[in-house]
């Protein structure tokens, strides 16, 4: 008797979690650079908004700072880095009280890393804040301005790499983002050597818990391994990214998201992070190949 006809179907969907959803309202992303008319040693960073139950989340990575200071960090009411009276004052217009006495702290590197959850304001229902500026303080000047546009991509958020115990303590702020021909990486990344030019990669695992989760680098069923990609550290220790890759993309084919993002020094490799994170899988199991039986 000729041996039925076997088929395996596997089919799986992914609902990611809310601050990594693909749908354009469900995330802003901000390039901070220097406040219009300020004439000193402007910050750079990367920050992402996302929505809350509450309200909205404002994360993300900011270097060039004062060292060693505390100063405030504010949505203002403008649309326009280009001009002083385009960015507004503090947006909170209705409400009874400002609530923008938010602050950042930063390190001996002029480095903050950002975490403010705020009641009240959406990204794009009550109290909007996409379009919007994002101002950066110095303790006695406005120094740095960002617009809050809205992005289809996901946010990797960097820590240390797994039984990494060096000197260097990476953090970053990381969007990944379709293109026309591939994917595209932008943020910022500190805590690095500093001057330096090494590696940084999607690597093929999952998670950054051990190093054994973190896979090598992502290139299954490529001619040749594409990630020769660096990034180049200033003397303080940040990096600037943005990195266009063809062949890959967020979901379909060469998918990225979800995998990990590799930071390397010169010898070693010192930061880890995930793209985006999955909520559920589900998955259609049907007759193993070559199975004979009654099959599940």
């Amino acid at each position: 008797m000729a041996k039925s006809v076997m088929s395996l179907v596997l089919a799986v969907s992914l609902v990611w979690a809310q601050d990594t959803m693909l749908e354009a309202s469900d995330m802003l992303f901000g390039t901070v650079g220097e406040y219009p008319g300020f004439s000193g040693a402007a910050p750079k960073g990367s920050v992402v908004v996302t929505q809350t139950e509450a309200g909205i989340r404002i994360a993300g990575t900011i270097t060039g700072l004062p060292a060693n200071v505390t100063a405030g960090i504010h949505i203002h009411s403008g649309f326009s880095c280009a001009a002083a009276a385009e960015v507004g004052g503090h947006y909170y217009e209705g409400m009874t009280n400002d609530p923008w006495i938010t602050t950042y702290t930063s390190d001996t590197d002029g480095v903050a890393s950002i975490l403010m959850d705020m009641e009240g304001f959406s990204l794009s229902e009550d109290m909007p804040v996409a379009g919007r500026t994002l101002v950066v303080h110095s303790p006695t000047s406005k120094i740095g301005c960002g617009l809050l546009e809205v992005s289809t991509g996901v946010v990797t958020h960097m820590g240390e790499y797994p039984g990494y115990s060096g000197a260097h303590a990476v953090k970053g702020t990381i969007v990944t983002k379709s293109t026309l021909d591939g994917i595209i990486l932008t943020g910022t990344l500190a805590g690095l050597p500093a001057s330096t030019e090494a590696g940084f990669h999607i690597h093929s695992g999952f998670s950054c818990a051990s190093a054994a989760g973190v896979g090598g680098h992502y290139y299954e069923g490529m001619d040749s391994d594409p990630w020769t990609t660096t990034y180049t550290s200033d003397s303080s220790g940040a990096a600037q990214i943005s990195l266009p890759m063809t062949g890959f993309s967020l979901t379909s084919s060469m998918p990225v998201l979800g995998r990990t993002l590799v930071v390397h020094s010169a010898s070693s490799k010192i930061g880890c992070g995930v793209q985006g994170a999955a909520k559920m899988l589900e998955t259609l199991i049907g007759h193993y190949p070559g199975f004979s039986g009654a099959a599940p």
